[in-house]
């Protein structure tokens, strides 16, 4: 599984994500060139794992999954709720938080969600509820639960769909 950039900051159009999307458009390109020689590959050695399944490569979009997070949380003026919950808090800004600029207030903020968070014990997010971002942690690079839970609905999610199509490809051998 490769997994997409998340967003720097939750500023969808700022400067730092328009970058973010150039790299996931490449990382995109990458992995559909792989999974096409990983199939050459075994077409050409029959090459597959136990009960013929193949192996493949596959794209998690998380950048996908985190601005529609965010998008959905700006525009409703609320955080995620209902059948999509994925526990983002609802922003408690008007606009999106942006990466801190220069670079050193970044580290600045890095440091300071560290200290809140092992000194103190302020959850990541609890942070993101006071600092207004959905997905990031207030330094506006890490994911936060809410991101993280993201991350993990869609790992789980290619996970469940591998293991359903592993088991209907045992049930047809098992029936020849």
């Amino acid at each position: 599984m490769i997994i997409t950039l998340p967003p720097i900051g939750e500023d969808l159009n700022d400067k730092a994500n328009r970058r973010v999307d150039e790299y996931n458009a490449i990382i995109h390109a990458v992995t559909v060139e792989q999974q096409q020689q990983l199939e050459q590959a075994q077409d050409s050695n029959m090459v597959g794992c136990a009960g013929g399944s193949r192996l493949r490569i596959v794209l998690l979009d998380l950048n996908a999954a985190c601005k529609a997070a965010i998008t959905h949380a700006f525009a409703h003026g609320g955080g995620m709720n209902g059948d999509d919950n994925c526990g983002a808090p609802a922003p408690t800004s008007i606009l999106p938080r942006r990466l801190p600029m220069p670079f050193w207030r970044s580290a600045l903020t890095i440091t300071a969600c560290l200290l809140r968070r092992y000194a103190f014990g302020v959850s990541y997010g609890r942070q993101s509820a006071v600092a207004g971002t959905v997905v990031l942690t207030p330094d506006c690079i890490h994911l936060n639960e809410a991101g993280a839970q993201l991350l993990a609905q869609l790992v789980e999610g290619e996970l469940c769909a591998q293991a359903s199509t592993e088991t209907n490809t045992a049930a047809k051998v098992t029936a020849s």
